[in-house]
């Protein structure tokens, strides 16, 4: 088989650390220990907000703003 068809975890995981991606799980232990020898990735600093869920969207409560009628 050859290496870029290779999907096992061992391939996927040699792939990662050759293109200087930062790993999926670590301990917490060896995370700082990552963190001291690479520095800590821009995608780790940020703190992002999570999409809304679909259901929170479908089944929310209507608030006076969002069922106002608004004549234009």
């Amino acid at each position: 088989m050859k290496p870029e068809q290779d999907s096992s975890l061992q391939a996927s995981s040699l792939r990662r650390a050759l293109a200087g991606e930062p790993p999926n799980t670590l301990t917490p232990y060896e995370w700082l220990e990552w963190y001291r020898q690479h520095g800590q990735p821009a995608a780790h600093r940020v703190n992002r907000q999570r999409p809304r869920r679909l259901w929170y969207k479908l089944f929310k409560r209507p608030s006076p703003a969002n069922t106002r009628d608004d004549p234009g």
